[in-house]
């Protein structure tokens, strides 16, 4: 680990100090008033986009199926961080794709086993409990993009 930093560590500090600085600006215009919203948006997309970034350079560095999955999946929740905003439903839709690639990443780099397959099994019957109440919190709208996130 220390030597991974001694070669990487100025990536690191760069991507994280950048998530950071864009991170506090977001905060920051979002309470101002009188302030564009699209700056803030812009500074909130761009936070994302320097944790996407490092996820980018690990992908150089070790290519392979499972990080250039996490990698587009960060990039691609940075888009849906600006769509959420601007269309809630695009931007729910955004971040379940990016929420996919993430799970296929992740079941490359280790499969799952069967406890985590049941684990899965309990969260899915827990969410198709719920349709009636998303029905009732959806109003007029569809609620199985809800359900789907």
């Amino acid at each position: 680990m220390p030597s991974m930093l001694r070669e990487h560590g100025l990536a690191i500090a760069i991507c994280f100090g950048g998530e950071l600085l864009f991170y506090l600006l977001y905060q920051h215009i979002k309470h101002t008033t009188g302030t564009e919203r699209a700056c803030a948006l812009c500074c909130k997309a761009a936070a994302t986009l320097f944790a996407a970034a490092l996820a980018w350079y690990g992908a150089a560095l070790r290519p392979g199926a499972p990080e250039l999955l996490l990698a587009l999946g960060l990039t691609v929740c940075a888009a849906a961080d600006v769509l959420l905003r601007l269309n809630f439903l695009w931007g729910m839709a955004c971040f379940g794709a990016g929420h996919l690639l993430y799970s296929a990443a992740y079941v490359l780099a280790a499969p799952p086993g069967w406890t985590s397959l049941g684990a899965f099994a309990v969260l899915a019957v827990f969410c198709l409990l719920r349709y009636p109440g998303l029905k009732k919190y959806a109003g007029k709208k569809n609620p199985l993009p809800y359900l789907g996130y």
